[in-house]
């Protein structure tokens, strides 16, 4: 692999999260967003990466209403 190539690191992220190794998923993402830190999708998928591996939803509800009196 080329390894100070992000799309490449990304790819490989997906590609584990999608075969369920989010460990290696999270750590391919993680460096893809230290290599691209600009790359907005390199980190929307890495907080979706860390919040399945932590078993939350990959995607945060949204929030509730608070109602006041």
């Amino acid at each position: 692999l080329a390894p100070g190539d992000a799309e490449v690191r990304f790819g490989l992220g997906l590609s584990l999260a999608r075969a369920g190794d989010l460990d290696g998923a999270v750590g391919a993402l993680r460096e893809a967003v230290r290599l691209d830190p600009k790359n907005p999708s390199y980190r929307s998928h890495l907080d979706r990466a860390v919040r399945r591996q932590a078993g939350r939803p990959a995607v945060a509800p949204p929030p509730r209403e608070v109602r006041r009196p």
